[in-house]
């Protein structure tokens, strides 16, 4: 069973069938925050994020949400309506999101977590 992804070519061939994946166009909202810096806390379970939008504080989040992918200076902290929060790498958030202007409540959503 092989799985091939050729990306550049815009061919992507799924498990062992050779048939190409579908694909798929986001058009969901989401809160984001752009992350400056991340820090294990002591214990290991949780980890530090430092804020680079001014006016927002640190925020620690559970050690899971970056266990699929450390963040980076400039990478962005989503958090999804569910709740469901992750890392997503600065290229790709910019790619895949604008801003709502006008729109910054993250703040009372945290606060109801």
């Amino acid at each position: 069973m092989t799985i091939t992804f050729t990306m550049l070519a815009g061919t992507v061939t799924g498990i062992a069938a050779g048939k190409p994946m579908p694909r798929y166009r986001c058009h969901k909202e989401v809160w984001a925050l752009k992350i400056a810096s991340a820090v294990v806390l002591p214990g290991g379970s949780r980890v530090r994020l430092e804020i680079a939008d001014p006016g927002y504080v640190p925020i620690d989040v559970e050690i899971t949400v970056i266990s699929r992918y450390g963040p980076m200076p400039g990478d962005y902290l989503v958090v999804y309506d569910d709740g469901y929060r992750s890392i997503s790498p600065a290229k790709v958030f910019k790619e895949g999101y604008s801003l709502i202007e006008g729109y910054s409540r993250i703040a009372s959503w945290w606060s109801k977590k």
